[in-house]
């Protein structure tokens, strides 16, 4: 069984807990430590759990107590150099950290392969993770300020697709941000606009497709209705499950069957 919950998305704090069969792991930690051991709990995870923790860049609201946690639970954590380097975790071979490469697969259990996907944001060297498992494909895009082709071939065909729908560009041109940061949101190592987002999971959807969440939503700039509603409407006759993710509490955990293999 495949199990995933977003426990929190957004300018705030980002994590994600996914799980293969017994093999657990977190994808980011941008909350504090006691926060996101009250967020799995909420869903019944016991932080001793997790097996590792994946970063997919060096900004606080990802890694503020990767660390911590790291520490506290034995976890791992796989980055890049150059990530682990900016997020100040030390040298290349230090204890505790594991390193991956951006465009390369690394497998962390058996069964699993996992393929870090290079997108466009103002980091060191961001990527989104692609999961494969007994033939499952989990994708999750956040942080990026455009769709390139690897990313939309990568994620096509998930059973599961997590992806930024950051912004509603009419509400963040109307806002208060200065012109500076509303330049930085809208442009190509930016963040995913509603739209942008939407044209993703056209591109992604097949009739593998069961669960699209959408995330990252900017509190200031955007509003869960109007990004599911972009998203729907582009979306033809392959309908999944369209929902979005919270800064305030985790997602319900989502369940997905695999060949258990004897």
């Amino acid at each position: 069984m495949i199990a995933c919950s977003v426990l929190a998305s957004g300018s705030r704090g980002n994590s994600t807990y996914i799980r293969f069969q017994n093999h657990s792991f977190l994808i980011d930690c941008g909350l504090s430590c006691k926060a996101l051991e009250a967020r799995l709990a909420a869903v019944n995870v016991d932080p001793m759990s997790i097996e590792g923790i994946f970063l997919t860049h060096e900004h606080i609201d990802h890694i503020k107590s990767v660390h911590t946690f790291s520490r506290r639970f034995s976890a791992p954590i796989y980055a890049t150099e150059a990530t682990w380097l900016a997020a100040g975790l030390g040298e290349k071979k230090h204890e505790g950290l594991v390193p991956i490469v951006s465009g390369k697969l690394f497998s962390p259990a058996p069964g699993l392969e996992i393929f870090p996907c290079p997108v466009s944001h103002d980091a060191v060297d961001p990527v989104g993770f692609i999961f494969q498992y007994d033939g499952v494909r989990i994708s999750q895009v956040t942080d990026l300020g455009y769709v390139t082709e690897l990313v939309a071939c990568e994620v096509k065909g998930s059973r599961l697709l997590l992806v930024e729908s950051n912004h509603d560009p009419q509400m963040l041109k109307m806002s208060q941000y200065p012109w500076e940061l509303k330049q930085r949101i809208m442009g190509r190592r930016g963040h995913l606009s509603n739209q942008a987002a939407a044209e993703l999971v056209e591109r992604a959807v097949t009739e593998l497709t069961e669960q699209v969440i959408l995330t990252h939503l900017s509190e200031e700039n955007n509003m869960p209705d109007i990004a599911l509603m972009t998203t729907l409407q582009k979306l033809g006759d392959l309908k999944p499950s369209v929902s979005v993710a919270s800064q305030r509490e985790p997602t319900p955990l989502l369940t997905f069957g695999v060949t258990v293999r004897g």
